[in-house]
Parts: structure tokens; C-alpha cells; sequence
């Protein structure tokens, strides 16, 4: 018995990887109750001006029980929250004028640490900037949001964004992320040695009459059609599925399905293209309310490659034959033997005493009970040689 799977290095985004997306202001109004969870003007960053900011303010003090001194440096006296962080940051009249004149610097501006962790995670991050000085191209600023919940001392990204289309024009900026946590802060920098005006930063969830869907794995790709699925919302009459062409850098481009409804908590979705990347998203409706939209979820996917019957065995040997599956890397093709058991009694199914594992120059591992590899931290996923029986797998 054979089986065949197609490989990828980007087989599929599950429906529960979190996206990242930025797109016009949002009335969040619309959807539910707005909760703040930062809502700051820099009222108190009063000195100077937009023009002229004041470049000898120094707004920055030190909190002796802080575990990041470098994201919590800010004196309260000039927030409406305290535990803000900045570096190369100034009183602009009313805003924050990131500067830094050293290459090896970057100047930065921070929200406290914060918690997102309700409704869902889904979490607005809404703030306005504009260049001080047209000089040209202007790379963008950046945006991270950095979670503290696993550990308090060193955090990790939830997201890292470039911020495009920063002009010397006050822009409003919205970005949203699906998983925000119970401890986390919002980063906003500048790289490139600019002067940059930052103001009326907010991070925003909503209590919505209608609570977003939450995706589960997509089912039953065939390269023409797929099944999306998700969570039954608690007094939802019906939701609405979206489908759109996109690319491996997650732009968005032609709708294919717009607002398919369906009461089910999932649909089929046809007119694909097998091997084109698409991005999907599900909206709940109850009455004449809709949710905030999910994530839009990555459906790139590989079709099952179909077997050619073999036409003949010769000498224990046969030569395998398959159908091409688009955007397939590589194939891995696994052949069984079936051992039918026809009487009572006992059967031996693995017999491995592992005499004749190696290590990779071909000598002993020299393992024991009694003293283990001393780097677990840089073992590998494989299979193993050498073994009476294939398909052991191991980490060394």
C-alpha cells in the first residue's frame, strides 16, 4: 500500500493564524461599545510647537522597581497615564517630536503596558503622525506591539509593522491585531533620523452587540473550492463569508465571494484556481447588526496528488507515478506492507533494540538513563538509520 502527500514551504495559513491589517478608520461606533484602553492627546507635551519643537526638554525619569527601564522612563507628570516610554522624544505644542540625531539610536515612543486581553483579543491601534521636514522618500515609521505576559523582562512580538505613506501631512494611521494579551505595549519608532510628529495615540476594543466569529482550520480544499468554518456566535442568525485574491506579502486584491450567507458554521466556497493565494474573512449578523469582521485568514493550499495504478513489480522494485500538484515542492511517498494475521496467538509487531543507531560520524551516542545529551536546546526532528524497521522518528 502507497501514499503520496505534496509538500510546500507554505502549505496553508490555518483560519487561526493572527493577521495583522491597516485600513481606513474604522467608526467603531457602529458595532458595539468603545472601551479605551489608551487614550492620549500629549496635552502635557506642551512646550515648543509643531514647528519648533523644545530639543532640551528632557521628559525622561527612572522607576527604580521597573523590570524595563527602557519601556517605562517617561515622567507621569506629562501623560494622562502613567509608565509611558521614549527615547529621542519631545514636547512638539501638544505632540511628540521624535528625533534622533545619531545613526546607532533609534528614537521611540511607547504605551504603558496595557491589557487587550478581552473581547476576543481584537484590539484597534489608532494614532496620527506627519513629517516635520519633506526630505524626500521617507522609508516609514515603525509600529510593534511587544507582549509581556509570558515574560515580564524580555517580551516577544505580536506584531512588527513598517508604517508606509507618512508624508508632512497629519495622517491618521489604524492598525488592528486578533491577539492582544494580558500584558503588552505598543511601540512606535523611527528608525531613519527624522523628525516625526506623533499624536492622539489610542488603542481601542470594542463591547460588541455582535461578537466576531472565531476561525477554525479550513476543510476540504480540492484546488476548485473549500470549506471555511468557524464558531457558532451566541444569538447570530446567519454570517456572511468574504473571499479575496491575494499574494504572499497578504495584499488584498479582486473580491471573489462577497457577503455569501449561509446560518451554517460552515460553507463551500467554488471558483477557485488551484495554486492561487487567497484571503477570507467571516462577519456575524444578528438582526441589523454585524461583528467586526475576523481576521483574513490565508488559504494557501496544496490538492492531494493522485496515484497512477503501477503497472508492474519486478524484483521487489516498481516505479511510481503521480499527477504534477501546483506550487508543490517536493513529494514524499511512503509504501506499507500489510501482514494479515489469520490465527490466535502472538504477534511481533516492532522488534528494534536500537544496537545499530549511530551518530552522524558513525560512533555511539554513548546515551544512558544515567547521563543524558547536555544540549536538548539544539535537537532536531528526523528519522532514524540503521533501525530493523523504517519510520522511527527521533530529535538528536
Amino acid at each position: 500500500m502507497a501514499a503520496l502527500v505534496a509538500a510546500s514551504l507554505a502549505v496553508s495559513g490555518t483560519a487561526q493564524a493572527q493577521q495583522t491589517q491597516m485600513r481606513a478608520a474604522t467608526d467603531l461606533t457602529q458595532y458595539g461599545t468603545v472601551v479605551d484602553i489608551v487614550n492620549e492627546d500629549f496635552s502635557k507635551f506642551s512646550a515648543g510647537s509643531e514647528t519648533a519643537p523644545d530639543f532640551n526638554a528632557n521628559i525622561n525619569t527612572t522607576y527604580s522597581d521597573s523590570k524595563i527601564p527602557y519601556f517605562e522612563n517617561v515622567d507621569a507628570k506629562y501623560t494622562s497615564q502613567p509608565r509611558w516610554g521614549a527615547s529621542f522624544a519631545y514636547p512638539a505644542g501638544g505632540a511628540v517630536c521624535l528625533y534622533s540625531t545619531d545613526e546607532d539610536y533609534v528614537s521611540h515612543i511607547n504605551t504603558p503596558i496595557i491589557d487587550a486581553s478581552g473581547h476576543g483579543g481584537l484590539t484597534f491601534i489608532r494614532f496620527r503622525a506627519r513629517l516635520l521636514e519633506n526630505v524626500g522618500n521617507y522609508p516609514g515609521l515603525g509600529l510593534h506591539v511587544i507582549d509581556f505576559s509570558q515574560n515580564p523582562t524580555n517580551g516577544s512580538y505580536l506584531l512588527i509593522k513598517q508604517v508606509k505613506g507618512v508624508t508632512t501631512e497629519w495622517q491618521e494611521f489604524e492598525y488592528i491585531i486578533y491577539n492582544g494579551t494580558s500584558k503588552m505595549l505598543v511601540n512606535i519608532n523611527d528608525e531613519n533620523n527624522r523628525k516625526v510628529l506623533i499624536d492622539d495615540v489610542r488603542v481601542q476594543q470594542v463591547n460588541q452587540y455582535v461578537e466576531t466569529p472565531h476561525l477554525l482550520p479550513h476543510r476540504a480544499y480540492t484546488g476548485n473550492s473549500f470549506k471555511p468554518a468557524w464558531n457558532k456566535v451566541e444569538g447570530a442568525d446567519k454570517y456572511l463569508v468574504n473571499v479575496y485574491n491575494s499574494d504572499t506579502d497578504g495584499n488584498i486584491g479582486d473580491i471573489l465571494v462577497e457577503n455569501m450567507e449561509t446560518t451554517d458554521t460552515t460553507c463551500t466556497v467554488r471558483g477557485l484556481l488551484p495554486g492561487n493565494i487567497y484571503r477570507y474573512n467571516v462577519t456575524a449578523v444578528a438582526g441589523d447588526r454585524l461583528s467586526l469582521p475576523t481576521n483574513n485568514a490565508e488559504l494557501y493550499d496544496l490538492v492531494t496528488p493522485v496515484l497512477d495504478p503501477v503497472e508492474s513489480v519486478e524484483d521487489g522494485k516498481f516505479t511510481a507515478t503521480w499527477n504534477k500538484v501546483p506550487n508543490a515542492l517536493y513529494y514524499n511517498y511512503y509504501v506499507y506492507e500489510e501482514k494479515p494475521v489469520t490465527e490466535d496467538g502472538d504477534v511481533t509487531v516492532i522488534d528494534e533494540n536500537f544496537d545499530n543507531v549511530t551518530d552522524w560520524g558513525g560512533g555511539s551516542f554513548g546515551w544512558t538513563a544515567d547521563q543524558q545529551p547536555t544540549y536538548p536546546n539544539e535537537q532536531e526532528l528526523g528519522y532514524l538509520s540503521n533501525v530493523n524497521q523504517t519510520g522511527f522518528t527521533a530529535t538528536c
